[in-house]
């Protein structure tokens, strides 16, 4: 059975072959710090599933690395910090700073994002008997806390501004023709992410995750499943 068929297997629960799919998630201060060790778990332990290559044809306005001590500026705008190599930065001063959101037109929606090489992602899907996952990853939550900060984010979200709303409309639009793009490749599944908890706790009431997110999530789930794709 090859990585592909153990995946789809298992999440058509149809795996009776012992073994779990496997992929290794470790940020870059794994590498830097125990490149040997890493290695080896890749050689003993092969990822069942990979991302596909993201070949941008039109750069966007991302500037610096993420994961290197410094300024990283991302694709939408905002500005994280970085005091440790390896690992991810924070962002420390809010792109959208009006409480009313009038100042959300800073905010760049990088349609550059669209604009990937498709004959690369085909191409790398069928040249591996890996189950391959998108190269875009809607975050709608973590976005808009990086566009916003998370202390002031969790303050709107309790009363949201109509300009807050308006722009979270026209974020998940993009997203949403993102997916599709994606989706209309080769490869077997889409992924989008958000982190919802703390040590003990949920992050925001429930009723408003059922109100603003889940809907969301549902379009993104939708799209795949219109194009035969499973999502992660």
């Amino acid at each position: 059975m090859t990585s592909r068929e153990l995946v789809n297997a298992t999440l058509e629960f149809r795996n009776t072959n012992g073994r779990i799919p496997r992929q290794l998630w470790h940020l870059p201060w794994a590498d830097m710090n125990h490149r040997e060790m890493v290695e080896r778990i890749h050689k003993e332990y092969r990822d069942d599933i990979v991302e596909a290559p993201n070949l941008l044809k039109t750069p966007t306005q991302s500037r610096g690395n993420s994961c290197e001590v410094g300024e990283y500026v991302d694709d939408w705008g905002c500005r994280f910090i970085n005091i440790h190599q390896g690992i991810i930065g924070e962002v420390k001063e809010a792109l959208i700073k009006d409480e009313d959101w009038l100042d959300v037109e800073r905010v760049h929606i990088p349609e550059e994002l669209l604009d990937f090489d498709v004959e690369a992602v085909n191409s790398f899907c069928r040249n591996t008997d890996q189950f391959v996952l998108s190269g875009c990853c809607p975050r709608p939550f973590e976005q808009l806390q990086f566009l916003r900060t998370t202390e002031e984010l969790y303050m709107d979200i309790m009363d949201p501004p109509e300009k807050m709303m308006e722009f979270i409309s026209k974020m998940h639009d993009f997203y949403c023709r993102l997916v599709e793009k994606w989706a209309q490749t080769e490869i077997d599944g889409i992924m989008f992410m958000d982190d919802w908890g703390s040590q003990n706790t949920l992050l925001i009431n429930p009723d408003i995750w059922d109100q603003i997110f889940c809907p969301m999530y549902k379009d993104y789930i939708d799209i795949a499943k219109k194009y035969g794709k499973k999502s992660f």
